[in-house]
């Protein structure tokens, strides 16, 4: 999980977890932090991040969508490496 950055820091740091299911809906929100802790260290601020995709939620400037394809776009550029 890369240097810890988002183990249990991200729910203690976070209480946008609360804020994005009521923004995204239960699933849609679940789905955004499972994402968010695949991409590990790669997220420098997992809890800033989610307050930023709840923030642009708020307002309809984010969909699951592209997440969902940058997550299967990476792992398929990881299955050609191995």
């Amino acid at each position: 999980m890369g240097r810890g950055r988002a183990g249990p820091e991200f729910c203690r740091e976070v209480q946008p977890p609360e804020a994005a299911q009521s923004v995204m809906g239960e699933l849609p929100a679940a789905i955004v932090v499972a994402a968010i802790l695949q991409r590990g260290a790669a997220i420098t601020s997992a809890g800033g991040y989610l307050r930023e995709l709840t923030r642009k939620a708020e307002v309809g400037e984010f969909t699951l969508g592209p997440m969902l394809m940058a997550l299967i776009g990476g792992r398929k550029r990881e299955k050609k490496r191995a």
